[in-house]
């Protein structure tokens, strides 16, 4: 799903703890090398058992927008790619954060660990 702003990503988790899953929220935008790296890991993952017990939320900071900034500002974005894990609650599990581009393995490995 595609975020645009903090009362769409409010509403998704609000579903998405209804439905008791965890969520991954990507932080990403179209000129950030890295975050093209990462986008491909999680391609090579999408039919892998750990992304899929995920809610999957995207939000593309390529072009800022106040609803954008305030995303940013709200989960103290420092850096792009982010990538976020909320628990079942809907509750952000900020150790867990991941700022660098993962290769499919190491990304699988840090999706294990996540739901632990």
């Amino acid at each position: 799903h595609n975020i645009k702003d903090g009362n769409e990503l409010k509403l998704a988790l609000q579903a998405a703890k209804q439905s008791s899953r965890c969520v991954l929220v990507y932080f990403h935008a179209n000129w950030c090398t890295y975050c093209h790296k990462l986008k491909n890991s999680f391609k090579e993952l999408l039919a892998v058992d750990p992304l899929q017990k995920f809610v999957l939320l995207d939000i593309d900071l390529s072009h800022s927008s106040s609803a954008t900034e305030a995303l940013i500002a709200k989960y103290k974005i420092f850096g792009l790619p982010a990538v976020l894990f909320f628990d079942v609650n809907g509750v952000e599990q900020t150790e867990l954060r991941l700022a660098e581009a993962l290769d499919p393995t190491a990304l699988k490995q840090h999706l294990d660990s996540v739901l632990d």
